[in-house]
Order: structure tokens, then sequence, then C-alpha cells
């Protein structure tokens, strides 16, 4: 069962769904909920560095 953190710390590889993503050209907006597992800010700097990988 997800720990519905933030991308990076439960059991969906959210790194395989932004490459897909990339891959397949989107370039729209991407919705999350989640609840931190430090601190809004931190968490949503993780989000953001995981993401930006694939942009």
């Amino acid at each position: 069962m997800p720990t519905r953190q933030e991308p990076g710390t439960g059991e969906i590889n959210f790194a395989n769904l932004a490459r897909e993503l990339h891959r397949l050209g989107f370039n729209g907006k991407v919705g999350l909920e989640f609840y931190p597992s430090a601190t809004e800010a931190e968490a949503f700097e993780r989000v953001k560095a995981l993401l930006a990988t694939f942009s």
C-alpha cells in the first residue's frame, strides 16, 4: 500500500511515469495529492527535482 507521501517515498515508481509522459510528448500539467514526509517545502523540492529530470 502506498504511503500517500510525495513521489519517491512510496511504492509507485514516479520516475518511470514521468519518463513515459516525457517520451509520449506530454507537456500538460500534472496534479499530485500527497502528505509530505518532511516539510511541505522539502517535499515540493523533491517533486520538482524528480519531474525536472524529464522536462
